[in-house]
């Protein structure tokens, strides 16, 4: 038990650290620094997804990271530029954070994953 407790532990600091390092990218709102993450990640955590994602298009790519900036209420002070950018391209834009990033955040671990 305390071996599969000892990797789910591992698991969820890679995990923890994944979400850090995309905010981070994600913070830069700059399509070349959110690429270098994606196929950084891809390649670290054999994730094909991510490299396959890391290959779209800039205007694709940029539009994604404006909708996961959306999505993520620590990212706050972007929010705007993300809005903005997807309205100048006719895109719906939600008006408060809706994505992965609202658990509680009553815990360091539960603000670290947000």
């Amino acid at each position: 038990m305390r071996l599969l407790d000892a990797r789910q532990g591992v698991l969820i600091d890679l995990y923890l650290d994944f979400r850090e390092n995309l905010r981070a990218a994600l913070a830069s709102a700059d399509v070349p620094t959110v690429r270098d993450f994606l196929r950084g990640a891809g390649r670290q955590l054999g994730d094909v997804e991510l490299m396959r994602i890391a290959g779209w298009e800039d205007d694709r790519l940029q539009t994604l990271i404006a909708r996961m900036t959306l999505a993520d209420p620590l990212l706050v002070a972007k929010h705007r530029q993300a809005r903005q950018f997807l309205r100048r391209r006719g895109l719906a834009t939600p008006w408060s954070p809706s994505g992965y990033g609202r658990p509680n955040l009553t815990f360091t671990a539960e603000r670290r994953s947000a």
